[in-house]
């Protein structure tokens, strides 16, 4: 078996079961300005999916600036790999250092976020929900 994971096409909803297909329409992204990570202030993207039975959003994923641009690169050469192209020992040594990084970072993000994000992104489609009913007046 390889040692790279096989890639996901659907997602399971929390909320109502349903396997989310991840398309462009279900796969969201949503940017947070101004967290605070340790001493500095950063914008925090949060990459989500949104079940489109209930409406319910499921985090997958931090990331700052620093890696969105890792990412990239990763991608690149997981791409390049996948394809059957030989990558050389630079090329094999950069990816790795990626990887690593990605994945530092990433856990970093995901113990000083997580929750908050998670709970924000659902917070907000119940106000959104809530503002698009008509309001009642009390009898």
């Amino acid at each position: 078996m390889s040692k790279f994971k096989q890639l996901r096409t659907k997602v399971r909803c929390y909320n109502c079961g349903y396997n989310v297909p991840l398309t462009v329409d279900t796969v969201k992204e949503k940017t947070f300005s101004g967290m605070r990570l340790l001493v500095e202030v950063v914008d925090l993207t949060a990459t989500y999916v949104e079940c489109p039975v209930c409406g319910e959003r499921i985090l997958k994923q931090l990331d700052v600036p620093e890696t969105l641009e890792a990412a990239q690169i990763a991608v690149k050469y997981d791409s390049f790999h996948r394809a059957g192209k030989k990558l050389s020992k630079a090329q094999n040594q950069q990816w790795k250092m990626v990887e690593i990084l990605l994945n530092k970072v990433r856990s970093q993000l995901n113990k000083t976020f997580w929750d908050e994000i998670n709970q924000s992104l659902n917070q907000y489609e119940q106000k959104t929900e809530m503002a698009d009913q008509e309001p009642t007046l009390g009898e």
